[in-house]
């Protein structure tokens, strides 16, 4: 149970994380920060929390401390190959043309994944490289991996993941890189660990910034859904103090729901199939070759809908695309009446924008925009976006609190796309919020089926069935939630957990067996 805090202090608190940490909880995640100070008392010796707080606000905090107080507030999310279209591009637009065009004195390469939280993005960089091992003969090949989280840093080091964290990972990759070490765990490859170093790095920390042991300017910056959680003058510092660590030529990159927030002099958007990069100094005539090549057509099986469909944002325009001007200088067509190809586009650019608006908790924006789009042409030109932006909609409304709402768009995004088990659990959250019972255990069984490991799922239902005096039912759902968190590490974040580790989740559930 989430203890009260006043506004006041947690008004504080929220200041002192960003000056200390850049990470921003502005007034709309208070909610969300303070679950994660009542999570992270214990873990610093105390039972209250507003106690906690206050010695946090007035003590000089050891190193151990402040990991323990980072270790609550970052979400360690990720998975490897994450927006798969990004480490294409890496591999054929950038690393390919280097190892044709540099010189014998040229030959090395320096990678940086500034924001790598479990490790997963930087050795995935790294097998893209050892993919690519012919042609890279007599290179030298720097792979350097770096987050706030000490927790996150020790799994990246000790290389052991679950099955989760290869939701976007071919077999044969996972067959070629991996070992199986028990249940649903598999141990990354010693050669490719070797590849990558990791070190603890504070993106925000005050005086001397500069790439870690000294290596020197940087090739390729990675650092994706991290600038999401930054307030805009801890967002802007942190993109000109990575830009600043690149080579002239290199390249910046960022999740595509992040491409709106880079904006430093000398970085220009470059669009590659599937994926928008940054590059230091002009773009090139292959830029913008690479930049026109067109994908393949889609087979029917690849044109089937998938899971968490990522569309990245084009280069930000000089004017809003709701004002965007025709060269007379007449409003430009509605989203009804333009062309497919156009309209396919422009719902493109209004749904990621709206993503990016969510993750900033400006939830009344991202309601606006997304109301528009599904309103304006029904969206049937675009059968694959429309669950997702029917789903963030209900996400919106429903911390909005206008659960009506809320209730009304997940339910349109479970009839448009039934077999996604995330619509469902959603839409039982929903139902929960709104006191309903019944309801949220349908739509839960609904998610259990579609996905039997789908951990929260169960954790709820367990806790609805008690509600309802179910002993026996309860513990079932409990018991199945325990053993599949028997295959998590005890820092490993639960998926649609808000950041919940699999160690709290088991303290919470076996203390609701034994009551």
């Amino acid at each position: 149970m989430t203890v009260a805090i006043s506004d006041n202090l947690i008004s504080r608190l929220s200041e002192f994380v960003n000056s200390r940490t850049g990470l921003h909880f502005p007034r709309e995640k208070w909610r969300d920060l303070k679950r994660n100070i009542n999570a992270a008392a214990p873990d610093l010796g105390f039972n209250d929390p507003e106690q906690c707080i206050r010695w946090m606000l007035s003590a000089q905090l050891t190193q151990e401390q402040a990991d323990i107080i980072v270790g609550h507030l970052t979400i360690g999310e990720t998975f490897f190959f994450r927006d798969k279209e990004v480490f294409q591009g890496l591999k054929e637009q950038i690393l390919t043309p280097w190892t044709r065009s540099r010189n014998e004195r040229e030959r090395r390469i320096k990678v940086w994944s500034a924001a790598c939280s479990t490790g997963e993005e930087s050795y995935s960089i790294a097998m893209v490289v050892d993919q690519m091992k012919p042609a890279f003969k007599g290179w030298e090949i720097t792979i350097i991996g770096t987050d706030i989280n000490a927790r996150f840093l020790k799994k990246a080091k000790e290389g052991v993941y679950s099955r989760w964290s290869f939701r976007n990972t071919p077999d044969r990759l996972i067959d070629k890189y991996f070992k199986k070490t028990g249940k649903n765990h598999f141990e990354i490859s010693p050669h490719i660990k070797e590849m990558v170093s990791f070190s603890q790095l504070n993106l925000v920390q005050k005086g001397h910034f500069s790439p870690p042991g000294n290596t020197g300017a940087m090739d390729v910056i990675f650092c994706r859904n991290v600038l999401m959680y930054l307030s805009p003058d801890m967002r802007e510092k942190v993109i000109l103090r990575l830009t600043g660590a690149l080579s002239k030529g290199g390249w910046f990159i960022v999740s595509p729901s992040e491409t709106s927030f880079v904006q430093a002099p000398g970085l220009n958007p470059v669009r590659f199939p599937g994926a928008i990069l940054h590059r230091k100094g002009s773009s090139t005539r292959a830029d913008r070759k690479a930049a026109k090549v067109v994908l393949p057509r889609r087979t029917r099986e690849q044109r089937k809908p998938r899971k968490s469909a990522i569309i990245p944002l084009p280069a930000r325009a000089a004017v809003s695309v709701y004002q965007r001007k025709t060269p007379d200088h007449k409003p430009s067509p509605s989203l009804r009446t333009l062309p497919k190809k156009e309209k396919r586009k422009e719902e493109r650019d209004f749904y990621q924008e709206a993503l990016a608006l969510y993750d900033k908790g400006r939830y009344e924006e991202v309601a606006e925009k997304l109301d528009r789009l599904l309103s304006e042409g029904k969206m049937a030109n675009n059968a694959l976006l429309m669950p997702e932006q029917m789903a963030l909609l209900a996400k919106a409304y429903a911390n909005m609190g206008k659960l009506d709402e809320a209730r009304k768009w997940c339910e349109q995004s479970v009839q448009t796309e039934k077999l996604h088990p995330d619509y469902h659990y959603l839409l039982a959250t929903i139902y929960q919020e709104q006191g309903l019972v019944e309801e949220p255990i349908k739509s839960l069984r609904h998610a259990i089926y579609l996905d039997p490991d789908f951990v929260m799922a169960y954790y709820l239902l367990g806790h609805l069935t008690r509600g309802q005096g179910k002993t026996g039912e309860s513990k079932k759902y409990f018991r199945n939630a325990l053993g599949l968190l028997s295959s998590m590490g005890p820092g490993e974040i639960v998926p649609h957990s808000d950041g919940l580790t699999a160690e709290r989740l088991r303290e919470t559930i076996g203390l609701m067996i034994v009551d």
